[in-house]
């Protein structure tokens, strides 16, 4: 079951924006540390509709200290669900995609910061 204290928020917002929201709520975006997690995830996803895209912000981002993907709670990232030539170099952010490209449901998006 995924803790209450996790949500996920629609990317109309700048991740860090999102961000700020979880944490005034005493929440945080979502962590996806293992292979299960992603699982429970990806199949809530799939019977929501987010935005045009149905992706939505989860809390992995570039360290830019260490250039390294990290969880917003400081583990580092040890599954792979990027989409084909994902993470871009220049991104720092990330969504999950409900399924994108088609076929491939729960993939990890990179994107860089926009503001809301």
């Amino acid at each position: 079951m995924a803790p209450r204290t996790s949500s996920h928020w629609l990317p109309e917002f700048s991740w860090l924006h999102a961000k700020g929201r979880c944490e005034y709520n005493n929440k945080h975006l979502v962590v996806l540390e293992t292979e299960r997690e992603w699982e429970f995830i990806n199949q809530e996803i799939q019977t929501r509709n987010g935005t045009r895209y149905n992706e939505w912000l989860i809390g992995l981002y570039r360290n830019l200290t260490t250039g390294n993907w990290t969880w917003i709670n400081g583990k580092p990232l040890t599954i792979d669900k990027w989409q084909k030539g994902k993470p871009a170099d220049n991104d720092s952010y990330t969504l999950i995609a409900k399924d994108w490209p088609l076929g491939h449901k729960g993939s990890f998006n990179s994107i860089r910061e926009k503001h809301s």
